[in-house]
């Protein structure tokens, strides 16, 4: 996902010490989607020494909440 500016403008970080301005039509990359499966999820788990504790999906099987815990 990609927002654009619609005008300039100017953006502070305060914590970071960081000024960002964008002019028109100038966008940023605001997020990654991909695709995992529950297999392929547990599997990235344990690679990562976590436990798949609990996995919520909607209805209609497009969108799933994984909660992971350390082993």
């Amino acid at each position: 996902m990609h927002l654009v500016a619609d005008t300039a403008q100017t953006v502070k970080l305060g914590r970071l010490g960081l000024t960002v301005r964008f002019q028109p039509g100038e966008d940023i990359w605001t997020e990654n989607s991909y695709k995992f499966t529950r297999d392929g999820v547990e599997a990235m788990l344990a690679g990562a020494s976590l436990d798949l504790v609990q996995w919520h999906v909607d209805p209609a099987k497009y969108f799933a909440l994984a909660l992971a815990a350390p082993r």
